[in-house]
C-alpha cells in the first residue's frame, strides 16, 4: 500500500472516530451544525475535484538517453507543468519503466502542489539488466480531492516512448588475423592518403606533414600555391559473422545463457572487425533469417547492434540447414567466423569445409555442457581440446558459461 492510500485512509478513519465522539459528548443541536457543516464542505470539495478532473491542464514530457548498454544505471528525466489557469493539489504522478527490475517497474511520485505555469521535474534511476527494445510510458496521473476520499486516474497522451538496451560490449585485444581478401565492391568506405602506391583520388590544398613527393607541381603552378595529390587506400577484407539463434539449444538461464552469450560475442566481434576498417556483413537465424549485407562504418555497427539488441532464440532450424541454404553466398576470398555450440563441430567441418573454397574459417565455439548444472570446468575443457585438435588446420576459440569473455580473447 502506498503513501497515498495510507493518508486517505487515516483520514478517514479519524472523521468516523470524531464524528463518533460529537454523537456521545455533544448537544443534538450543535451535532447537527456540526454534521450539516461537514457535509457542505463534502460538496464543495467534490465540486473542486470534478473541476480539477475537467478543468485541469498538465503536460509531461520525459527525457532519456535512446540507448544504454546492459548493466548499466540510466536516469529518466520526467517534466511535468501545469498550463492551466488554477494549481493542482494533491497529485501522483505515475510512470512504467519496463527495462528496469521488476521491483522498480512502476515509479511513482507525489505532487502536493502544482502551480499555474511553473514547471515540476522528478527523476527515476534504475538498473537495465536485460538487452531488448523496451517500452517506456504512458504516465498515468492521479488526483483526489483534500480530503483523500475520492481519487480519479487520467492516461497522459504522447507519453510513451521506447529505449534500446544494447549487449554489453567487451574488449578484443587479440583476434584470429583475417587470412583473405576480396576485392572492393560499391558502397564500403575507403580511407584518403597523400603519396603512396595507392590509386590517384585527386588533388587537395597542402596541408603540413604531407611529404614533399606528393605535390603535384602543375597545378601548384596554375593555382600559385602548393597542391598535393591524394590517394585511395582500399582495404579489400570482408568477413562474415553466422549464427544461429536455436530455442532448443538455448540452455542456462537469463544472462548466462547460450543466447546471450552470443549476441555479446557477435557484438564485441564486429565493433572490433570494423574499428579496424574491416567489412563485416551478419547471417543469422532468429525467427526467421536475417542477413545484414557487408559494409562498414559507424552506422553499419549500429545496424547490427540493433540487431542483436532484439534478436530472440526463436529458431527452429538447425545449423545443419543454414549452412546448406547460405554456405554457397559466402564469398570466396572471405573470412567466416562461426559462433556455435560445441555440439554443431561435426556439422560446422561437413558444410564449412565443403570443396576446400579459398574461405578463412573462425569457429567461436560455447561449451553447451558449461550451461547446465554439474559442469565440471576442467575435464571438459580437456575434452574439448582434445576434440579440435585433431583437425590441426583450424583453431576455434572455447568459451564456456561464467567465463570472462574480454580474458578470453586476451589470451
Amino acid at each position: 500500500m502506498d503513501r497515498f492510500s495510507i493518508k486517505r485512509l487515516a483520514l478517514v478513519g479519524v472523521v468516523f472516530i470524531f464524528n463518533g465522539v460529537l454523537v456521545l459528548r455533544t448537544p443534538v443541536v450543535f451535532f447537527r451544525f456540526l454534521f450539516w457543516f461537514f457535509m457542505v464542505s463534502v460538496l464543495i470539495d467534490a465540486v473542486g475535484l470534478a473541476v480539477t478532473r475537467y478543468g485541469m491542464r498538465v503536460t509531461v514530457k520525459r527525457r532519456h538517453p535512446g540507448r544504454v548498454d546492459e548493466g548499466d544505471r540510466i536516469e529518466i528525466e520526467i517534466e511535468i507543468e501545469n498550463t492551466g489557469a488554477a494549481p493542482v493539489f494533491n497529485t501522483v504522478i505515475e510512470d512504467c519503466i519496463s527495462c528496469a527490475p521488476e521491483a522498480q517497474r512502476i515509479q511513482r511520485a507525489e505532487v502536493d502542489y502544482l502551480p499555474s505555469g511553473y514547471p515540476m521535474v522528478v527523476r527515476w534511476r534504475c538498473a537495465c539488466e536485460a538487452r531488448g527494445r523496451y517500452a517506456l510510458g504512458p504516465c498515468r496521473l492521479y488526483y483526489s480531492d483534500f480530503f483523500g476520499l475520492f481519487t480519479f486516474s487520467k492516461i497522459l497522451p504522447d507519453t510513451e516512448s521506447q529505449i534500446y538496451v544494447y549487449p554489453r560490449i567487451f574488449r578484443i585485444n587479440k583476434f584470429p588475423p583475417m587470412m583473405k581478401g576480396t576485392a572492393p565492391w560499391f558502397g564500403i568506405g575507403a580511407s584518403r592518403s597523400s603519396g603512396g602506391d595507392d590509386e590517384f583520388f585527386g588533388v587537395r590544398d597542402y596541408r603540413s606533414g604531407d611529404p614533399v613527393k606528393s605535390i603535384h607541381w602543375i597545378s601548384t603552378a596554375r593555382r600559385n600555391k602548393l597542391i598535393v595529390r591524394e590517394f585511395q587506400q582500399q582495404n579489400f577484407f570482408r568477413a562474415t559473422i553466422l549464427f544461429n539463434m536455436s530455442g532448443e539449444s538455448n540452455l542456462g538461464e537469463g544472462r548466462e545463457s547460450v543466447a546471450e552469450y552470443i549476441a555479446r560475442i557477435a557484438a564485441s566481434v564486429s565493433k572490433h572487425l570494423l574499428d579496424n576498417d574491416i567489412a563485416v556483413e551478419v547471417i543469422a537465424h532468429t525467427q526467421e533469417i536475417v542477413h545484414i549485407p557487408s559494409n562498414k562504418g559507424a552506422e553499419h555497427l549500429e545496424e547490427i547492434l540493433k540487431f542483436l539488441t532484439v534478436a530472440q532464440p526463436e529458431s527452429n532450424v538447425s545449423l545443419a540447414e543454414i549452412f546448406r541454404e547460405f554456405m554457397r553466398f559466402i564469398p570466396d576470398d572471405s573470412n567466416l567466423i562461426v559462433i556455435m555450440l560445441d555440439r554443431d563441430w561435426d556439422v560446422f567441418l561437413t558444410y564449412a569445409t565443403a570443396g576446400r573454397r579459398n574461405v578463412s574459417l573462425v569457429p567461436l565455439i560455447l561449451l553447451s555442457s558449461s550451461f547446465v548444472t554439474g559442469y565440471e570446468r576442467k575435464e571438459t575443457l580437456l575434452r574439448a581440446k582434445v576434440k579440435f585438435a585433431e583437425h590441426g588446420d583450424i583453431s576455434p576459440l572455447v568459451f564456456s558459461a561464467g567465463e570472462d569473455l574480454e580474458r578470453n580473447f586476451s589470451a
